[in-house]
């Protein structure tokens, strides 16, 4: 695939040194554009000596087109961390692909955010490219992988541009309500979608907020702004039921059925079909179905704290 565009991979890691030697092979398999990968502080001796061994190794400087990397002496914390290097990122390129060290990606990872990239270029509306879905291979289907626009961001594998992230906050306004009622995106919502979003944002909006993607949420909320992602799934997330994720602590959830088989990169047109993808997004990514979410609490308290016999 043949592009113009200035772009870097972002391989963003904490501790897990397995996970992020496992990214580097799978990004070995794909389309080769610059790699940069960047450590959180707080390490042990040890695992600063073992991180310094293997993302020292010659090896990858001809794997890819340009490699290079860091580890930072201080614990910066996921959404510091992550928002600060994505920013320095967009020093130099104009495009960066957003990898953690616990998001598996296809061999078409790379080359599918690329030419999303192209379809973002054309189209202001969309604000990021992401390769997560909630369907697996088309459930066996074996059609074609197209794109389709959603209103609900994934950060399982994913990217953007220097003039979409320049509106980004990390820090939202206290007032993050009152500039909510003023989006039509937002007004768009059911009732108990705002509300559960409102909690969210709550939750956020503070000065050490221990997410970052509710924060680029917002901005698609605020801007009317849409994520480009594919019918069927080229990214993955293997982080679950690990003490070192921040939102993944628990059991990998059922319906997330594993990546399966390597799809083609999507074909360069959206599919019609969109608002029904967003249904099950709805269902997963954000996670604001109201009934969805009433009857996960119910499941989650039978199972946690289950009543005790007499």
């Amino acid at each position: 695939m043949q592009t113009d565009l200035s772009a870097v991979t972002l391989l963003i890691g904490y501790k897990r040194i397995d996970l992020i030697e496992r990214r580097l092979q799978e990004l070995k398999l794909n389309m080769k554009i610059p790699v940069f990968v960047s450590i959180d502080g707080g390490l042990t001796e040890s695992e600063n000596v073992e991180f310094r061994d293997l993302l020292g190794e010659r090896h990858w400087q001809e794997d890819f087109d340009s490699f290079s990397y860091r580890i930072l002496k201080n614990n910066f914390g996921l959404s510091n961390h992550i928002t600060s290097t994505i920013t320095e990122c967009l020093e130099n390129y104009d495009y960066v692909i957003v990898i953690e060290d616990d998001v598996l990606i296809s061999k078409n990872f790379i080359a599918s955010i690329m030419s999303g990239f192209e379809i973002q270029r054309r189209c202001p509306d969309i604000y990021a490219v992401g390769g997560f879905s909630v369907y697996k291979n088309w459930m066996g289907f074996g059609l074609q992988n197209r794109w389709r626009k959603s209103k609900y961001f994934s950060a399982w594998g994913w990217g953007t541009s220097r003039i979409v992230w320049e509106k980004y906050q990390l820090h939202l306004p206290h007032n993050h309500s009152r500039l909510l009622q003023d989006s039509d995106a937002w007004n768009r919502l059911g009732k108990n979608k705002q509300f559960i979003w409102l909690g969210r944002f709550g939750k956020v909006s503070t000065i050490k907020p221990r997410t970052w993607d509710f924060q680029m949420q917002f901005l698609m909320f605020i801007d009317g702004g849409q994520m480009l992602l594919p019918t069927a799934r080229i990214s993955d997330n293997e982080g679950f039921n690990n003490k070192w994720s921040t939102h993944t602590t628990g059991d990998r959830p059922r319906w997330m059925l594993k990546m399966g088989t390597t799809l083609k990169v999507p074909k360069p047109v959206i599919s019609r079909a969109s608002l029904l993808y967003e249904f099950g997004d709805s269902l997963t990514i954000g996670s604001d179905n109201w009934v969805f979410t009433k009857v996960r609490t119910l499941v989650f308290r039978l199972t946690h704290f289950p009543s005790k016999s007499k």
